[in-house]
C-alpha cells in the first residue's frame, strides 16, 4: 500500500487566490514609510516561501510502505482456511 496525498487543482487555485488577495491588500494599504515597506516586503517573501514549501510538500511521498499480505496467507494455509472468503449473495425477491 502506498500513501500519497496531493492537492487538487481547486485547492491550488484557492491557495493562490487567497495569497493574491493578501498580497494585493498589503500593497494597496502600504504607505511610503520605511516600516511599511519592510513589513510588506517581509510578508511578500514569507508568502512566496510558503508557496514553494507547499509545492515541495505536494510532491513528497510520505508513509510509503510496501505491505505484504503473504504472511497472513501462510497463517490461513496453516490453519486450513481458504485464503479468500467468498461473499454470500442474497436472493432478491
Amino acid at each position: 500500500m502506498f500513501g500519497k496525498d496531493k492537492l487538487s487543482l481547486g485547492e491550488w487555485l484557492i491557495t493562490f487566490f487567497l495569497g493574491g488577495i493578501l498580497l494585493a491588500s498589503l500593497f494597496y494599504t502600504k504607505d511610503t514609510s520605511l516600516v511599511s515597506i519592510l513589513f510588506t516586503g517581509a510578508i511578500t517573501s514569507a508568502i512566496l516561501i510558503l508557496f514553494i514549501v507547499l509545492r515541495d510538500l505536494n510532491n513528497l511521498n510520505f508513509g510509503e510502505n510496501a505491505v505484504s499480505i503473504e504472511p497472513y496467507e501462510r497463517v490461513l494455509d496453516a490453519i486450513g482456511k481458504p485464503r479468500y472468503f467468498k461473499t454470500k449473495r442474497r436472493a432478491v425477491i
